[in-house]
């Protein structure tokens, strides 16, 4: 229940973006500081038990978090170097890459880590809607209206992944 509200409220966030004047848009981004992000290896550095505590607070049944966890439970891999192959060992952390389910988990939990993000009332402004953070796979903005404002910003989501 509570994923399909929150598509609503991004759906209209979304909707009131574009409906607002471009103007007013490049207004507001001239008084806005913004630091440009990257996590390489994103899906490699999801912490596994905390992303089963994620989906448990998100209302995902304790049925399928056990198959997810039986998925990710006997991860292996081996490496092809100069075209020999490594031995195969353990993975602990992380999801697969090409399975499925990984970009959802992973929106999961990057979403997790902007929760804490909610409370500050900065970011780029237009009308009543506030923009904090923008995210485009493993890469995020995160906009505030002064440098302190935003390293307040980035020390908070940095505390939370």
């Amino acid at each position: 229940m509570r994923l399909k509200i929150r598509f609503e409220t991004y759906k209209q966030n979304f909707e009131k973006v574009w409906s607002v004047p471009t103007e007013q848009i490049f207004f507001s981004a001239k008084h806005c500081r913004n630091i440009f992000g990257q996590r390489p290896k994103a899906y490699d550095g999801v912490k596994r038990n905390d992303l089963w505590r994620i989906l448990s607070t998100h209302g995902v049944s304790s049925g399928f978090i056990q198959v997810l966890r039986c998925l990710f439970r006997s991860s292996s891999v081996c490496v092809r170097r100069n075209g020999t192959y490594t031995d195969w060992f353990d993975i602990r952390r992380g999801v697969r890459e090409g399975c499925i389910a990984s970009p959802w988990l992973l929106n999961l939990f990057m979403d997790s880590c902007l929760q804490d993000l909610k409370e500050y009332e900065c970011g780029l402004r237009i009308d009543e809607l506030s923009v904090k953070c923008l995210l485009y796979a493993n890469n995020q903005v995160i906009l505030a209206p002064s440098a302190c404002g935003l390293q307040e910003m980035l020390n908070k989501m940095n505390d939370s992944v």
